[in-house]
């Protein structure tokens, strides 16, 4: 997904909720994901969108750090659905072993040897 499509759909999600949203970052050669820090009352956490379309949540990233904690926002994953027929994958989905997605190289798989799917899918691999 483009960069500036993530930002729009983040941004209507902020006006259908009471989200600040701190900042952007846009994926590159790493990582491979878009990420929108936000902020909702005392919690904050980060939306995320793969280069590939793949949308999940995640703790605050901590700098420097490559570990994504995953987590459940169900209320967020039901306005990307209804609003945009976008499906977030879950925190059993992302922490479950490890399976091959069909854009995924192998070779890449062999050399990172990601232990989750949610590695799998957001990662920062070079």
């Amino acid at each position: 997904m483009k960069f500036s499509d993530f930002k729009k759909i983040v941004y209507s999600l902020k006006v259908s909720k009471e989200m600040g949203i701190i900042s952007f970052s846009e994926a590159g050669v790493t990582p491979n994901f878009h990420l929108a820090y936000v902020k909702e009352g005392t919690s904050e956490y980060c939306i995320l969108c793969s280069i590939q379309g793949e949308w999940a949540f995640s703790e605050n990233l901590a700098e420097f750090s490559c570990d994504l904690n995953f987590i459940d926002r169900v209320d967020l994953a039901f306005a990307l659905k209804e609003g945009f027929g976008i499906i977030a994958r879950n925190k059993k989905e992302l922490e479950a072993s490890f399976a091959l997605q069909d854009y995924m190289h192998e070779s890449d798989v062999k050399y990172w040897s990601p232990k989750s799917l949610g590695v799998g899918m957001f990662n920062w691999w070079d």
